[in-house]
């Protein structure tokens, strides 16, 4: 049967997930003929309402075209530019959509550069250009003042959609947007600034997101020059989104502007927290470029849409205090302009793609780099901790458990990396192998990968069983070993532990996921005295595994038996097996490891409520894994998250690798007795009798 995905009658639309809808438009310009550009433009915002963008921005003077030269100097045509913008007015004027649009407006006997903020039939605000650049093919100056020349509170006449009626609004490089959502909520702070605004050193975008916006919209004219395309992209949209914790959307001009001297290709961009979300690229209309075997066609090009999630950016500017306030010394104060977004609905089919494995690219370059570094940090922090507890390597005394598991076999791999890098003899490694009632043998089972992949690098080899040790400590505690109770299984884990750590400087082997799980035995497989694993997800570890054994690190035996270790399903082997067959299997216990590791980053890094996450993830595995089934994982991962802090606290040290870590030294500071709020208790079971209703 094919796997349900959640009904779309239980989705929440992309503005109750935090999202923001944004697009930007590149009409083909006629120069000086406002109206017409103005109709066409009304053409775009239909685009755009019916795709239910929230905000639509055009390019720099989008109005009259950006060359038109002196033709800025005509009294005719800035009157004709004023009447564009009110028939754009005219037509949008019964539509939720907030539209940036730039023309030119001649005010205090000066003009002025600017982009009209416009919502509902009026203008909100009109953001001025701060920056003329007057250089090589730029002169600004020729015709326009800076926004530095307009007086504080400054207010400038409009028109609106509504006849000869117009409203009195800010005019200033000052200007944020609050955007409210229903319930008095803010969704995010809009802002914007005009093309060489955003290349100046203090560009107003600074004062802009240290004043709280978020979404900040640059309306640009940029010709097009060999390199000037990745600039855009590398320097201006990911530095300047990266920097400053926004997202920041980046549209210019395009074809139909003036080649006299130059050439515009409507480069546009939409970048979030240092990511391209999408890219126009120059000179791409939507169709094949004719010039390289394409037709071309004069029809109006597609919106660049991206879903913006402004959720996820507010939460790492609440976590990066660096962010804020920085530039308070300045004085550089903001007017605050709400627009209302309460009118009507999103759109529950969202663009925004979710990654179903937010630790491992999907991208195999940049997965190849992530692996060679993850293991260069975990192998040197092991090297330095051995370093300095042994400083004669000739005393070094180090011992680790190998069970023929995955976690064991990456530590174990990582001990093998920093031995190397030390020049250590591998001989000064004890690997024990320590054989329990769960314990599989033969060619299908662990013990055999764990004594091979001992041999084959060349440690010393110790093997401990621990049924007897077990069976009489239990016995002397007065409890008859079954070998299917939880207190069998805590009694494993300890003996191991004990028997390891007599062996000499025990290396851990407990990944990410269990330590945020609590999957793991207090006092047992949670303890060491190094834990080069802790900061690694289950997810990652098998990536990790693989990238060695594909690579052949240590040579194609060890590969060989690495491939091999990877072809078994996951187990802690704590449960009585028949000696052949693993009885106890780990994701059929706490749930499948992709779930629950998209669950502990969109938790725990995002800082996302239950409800927000359950969305995402039923987003990231639609056709994958039952809605119900993702909705019990997450009640796990949310009650062992909270129940297990007890065994956080007492982490051994360990490196981390990634932007998340379970040390409650580092990233994770909850109080052990943290109380399940009733809000989680009441969301999750109001979504399994919704979920049990739309199924029936």
């Amino acid at each position: 049967m094919p796997v349900r995905n959640l009904p779309l009658s239980l989705k929440l639309d992309h503005r109750q997930m935090g999202f923001l809808r944004v697009a930007t438009a590149v009409p083909r310009v006629f120069i000086g003929d406002a109206i017409k550009n103005s109709q066409i433009a009304v053409s775009y915002a239909h685009q755009a309402i019916a795709r239910h963008v929230d905000v639509l921005c055009f390019p720099e003077l989008n109005l009259t075209g950006y060359s038109l030269g002196d033709g800025f100097l005509n009294a005719g045509l800035l009157s004709d530019a004023l009447k564009a913008l009110q028939i754009y007015l005219t037509a949008t004027s019964e539509f939720n959509l907030i539209s940036l649009i730039g023309l030119p407006v001649y005010f205090q006997d000066k003009l002025f550069n600017v982009a009209a903020v416009c919502h509902y039939g009026r203008v909100i605000g009109v953001i001025a250009k701060t920056f003329l650049p007057n250089y090589g093919e730029f002169y600004e100056n020729r015709w326009f003042n800076s926004a530095s020349l307009l007086g504080d509170d400054t207010e400038i006449s409009m028109p609106t959609a509504w006849g000869d009626k117009t409203a009195l609004v800010p005019i200033g490089n000052d200007l944020i947007f609050p955007l409210l959502t229903s319930g008095g909520g803010c969704l995010g702070v809009l802002a914007g600034e005009i093309c060489e605004d955003s290349w100046a050193n203090l560009r107003p975008s600074l004062f802009h997101a240290d004043n709280g916006a978020n979404i900040i919209f640059n309306l640009s004219a940029s010709n097009e020059l060999v390199g000037k395309e990745d600039y855009r992209c590398d320097i201006l949209a990911k530095a300047i989104s990266g920097n400053s914790v926004c997202a920041y959307i980046y549209c210019s001009a395009g074809q139909g502007e003036s080649t006299a001297e130059t050439v515009f290709g409507g480069h546009c961009l939409i970048a979030e927290n240092g990511s391209i979300l999408a890219e126009r690229q120059p000179f791409n209309s939507g169709n094949s470029n004719p010039l390289f075997g394409g037709q071309y066609k004069a029809e109006e090009a597609e919106l660049l849409v991206a879903d913006v999630d402004i959720h996820r950016l507010n939460n790492e500017r609440l976590r990066n205090k660096s962010n804020s306030n920085t530039l308070r010394g300045w004085k550089h104060k903001a007017r605050t302009v709400p627009i209302d977004l309460l009118s009507i609905c999103g759109d529950k089919n969202w663009l925004r793609k979710i990654d179903s494995y937010p630790f491992v690219p999907g991208d195999p370059d940049t997965l190849d780099k992530r692996c060679e570094r993850i293991l260069i940090i975990a192998s040197i922090g092991l090297f330095e901790r051995l370093r300095r507890v042994f400083p004669d390597p000739e005393k070094l005394k180090a011992a680790i458990a190998i069970s023929g598991g995955r976690d064991s076999t990456l530590a174990f791999l990582n001990l093998a990396l920093a031995c190397r890098y030390g020049g250590w003899d591998m001989k000064k490694i004890t690997a024990v192998t320590m054989p329990g009632p769960g314990t599989t043998f033969g060619p299908t089972g662990t013990y055999q990968d764990a004594v091979d992949l001992i041999n084959a690098l060349g440690a010393t080899f110790k093997e401990v069983g621990i049924e007897e040790q077990v069976t009489a400590h239990l016995r002397a505690i007065g409890h008859e070993p079954c070998w299917n109770c939880l207190q069998c299984e805590n009694a494993q884990a300890r003996e191991r532990t004990q028997t390891v750590m007599d062996l000499g400087f025990t290396i851990g082997t407990g990944n990410l996921s269990e330590s945020i799980l609590g999957y793991c035995t207090y006092n047992g497989d949670q303890m060491s005295m190094y834990n080069p694993n802790c900061g690694i997800p289950k997810t990652l570890v098998n990536k990790l595994l693989k990238w060695i054994a594909d690579k052949q690190l240590f040579g194609p035996e060890v590969s060989s038996i690495i491939y091999h270790i990877l072809d078994k399903e996951a187990s802690a082997e704590l449960v009585k097996s028949d000696g052949i067959h693993i009885s106890q299997i780990t994701e059929e216990i706490i749930g499948q490891y992709p779930a629950l590791d998209f669950d502990m980053y969109h938790f725990i890094r995002a800082g996302n409520s239950p409800r927000r996450l359950f969305q995402l993830v039923c987003e990231a595995f639609k056709g994958v894994y039952e809605p119900e089934d993702l909705l019990k994982w997450l009640e796990t991962f949310l009650h062992q998250l909270l129940k297990n802090q007890f065994k956080r606290d007492a982490s051994p040290n360990g490196p981390k690798v990634g932007t998340l870590s379970a040390s409650p030294r580092a990233d994770l500071r909850l109080p052990s007795d943290m109380a399940f709020p009733s809000s989680w208790r009441k969301f999750l079971d109001d979504m399994a009798k919704a979920l049990a209703a739309e199924k029936a």
